[in-house]
């Protein structure tokens, strides 16, 4: 099971992902945050490779988020295995979770944050996800300190 959120701190211009999982290492292969650019979240059947694809096109090409994500993920054969969140600097999100993805799965948008999460045990887990707000413009503090 994994589950991630990135966000952008209304107030503050910065970034930040948050990521779990039962799977090893995740915080190697999984987020993906530039500066001044946006934050990616790559999950379910990792490949790593969308992560920086995604920053890299909209940093230096320029494009719009979803144009960006669907680029990187029409690079690989394997998209359908993957779940990727996204947010760039101006706080506008995107998100796809392919059809292979495992188990139960789904994604949430909220202001200037997107979650998401796989291998879900229950599909009540999946109603509960879909009620799940993003509360980062209510949180107190900065991403900077490292707590709320």
């Amino acid at each position: 099971m994994t589950f991630s959120i990135v966000g952008r701190c209304e107030k503050t211009g910065q970034l930040g992902i948050a990521i779990s999982s039962s799977s090893i290492a995740v915080g190697a292969r999984c987020p993906w945050l530039r500066a001044g650019v946006g934050a990616v979240a790559t999950q379910n059947v990792t490949l790593p490779a969308p992560g920086p694809q995604i920053l890299d096109l909209l940093e230096h090409v320029k494009l719009d988020l979803a144009t960006a994500l669907d680029r990187a993920l029409k690079a690989s054969e394997w998209s359908e295995y993957r779940q990727v969140t996204v947010i760039d600097a101006q706080g506008r999100t995107a998100f796809f979770s392919g059809k292979e993805s495992l188990g139960t799965y789904h994604a949430v948008t909220g202001k200037q944050c997107v979650a998401a999460g796989n291998m879900l045990e229950h599909r009540r887990d999946r109603s509960h996800a879909a009620r799940v707000r993003c509360r980062i413009g209510r949180a107190r503090g900065s991403f900077a300190r490292g707590h709320a």
